[in-house]
């Protein structure tokens, strides 16, 4: 069923309104929303243009290994013993100045071939040093992101596991965002169109909570962990959100 069905379903069942169903649909149509720190710079390819970021947003310094997921699996850790990042799976890799850029491969052959062969690259794995943060843009598939300093993500169906991850930026579409945080300073946001937002932040968080859901469940969530020195804004439009401290 997709995700149109799924809220058509909602209608005629009398759970949303005419004028609800239509937000919801337009909100699975629209673009992406701009990341958090993201401000365009003039020429090149806006999906690319990013001006650095401001302070209290975007960490500075870290340069990021970009994965363009189509379908499959996203493994990504934290390993400080490396120097570089290290990338195994059925991908290709390129450096785009300090940052690495990470594709599906795509085999030889005719062109439903590549086009099959591009969707079904079944698991990537990523590990990072220090200094470094993950961006995923994706069709579908699963992300899950462990010791991270910083994720940023947008999906349009599937889910992001987060663990112990010290910085978020992350929107599905339809799906569900899950796991852990440490907070301490900056912006933050978790975003789900429709579906489900499970996250608790770890002891050692500093960080005030924003948390809002347009038609659903909404769990009892902390306004403010520790002194509240970063800001976090979790919400959904149809279905669940918790934050937990």
């Amino acid at each position: 069923m997709s995700e149109h069905e799924r809220i058509q379903n909602l209608l005629r069942e009398g759970k949303i309104t005419e004028e609800e169903a239509r937000l919801l649909s337009e909100a699975l149509e629209a673009p992406f929303s701009e990341p958090v720190g993201y401000r365009p710079v003039s020429g090149g390819n806006p999906q690319e243009a990013y001006a650095p970021p401001r302070a209290g947003e975007n960490p500075s310094a870290l340069r990021w290994v970009r994965v363009r997921l189509t379908a499959g699996e996203l493994v990504a850790s934290f390993d400080p013993s490396l120097r570089e990042p290290e990338v195994e799976g059925k991908v290709e890799t390129r450096e785009n100045g300090r940052d690495l850029e990470v594709s599906p491969q795509i085999p030889g052959g005719d062109f439903l071939g590549n086009l099959l062969g591009g969707l079904k690259i079944g698991q990537v794995t990523v590990r990072v040093p220090a200094g470094w943060g993950l961006e995923v843009h994706g069709t579908a598939g699963e992300v899950r992101a462990r010791g991270l300093p910083y994720v940023k993500a947008r999906l349009m169906a599937g889910e992001v596991d987060l663990s112990d991850v010290q910085g978020v930026d992350v929107e599905v579409k339809t799906g569900q965002i899950e796991g852990s945080v440490m907070l301490t300073e900056g912006r933050h946001r978790l975003n789900v169109t429709l579906g489900e937002v499970d996250v608790k932040i770890l002891p050692g968080s500093s960080v005030k909570v924003e948390s809002r859901v347009g038609l659903g469940n909404l769990e009892t969530t902390p306004r403010q962990v520790g002194q509240g020195s970063a800001q976090l804004e979790a919400s959904v439009s149809v279905g669940n959100l918790e934050v937990r401290a």
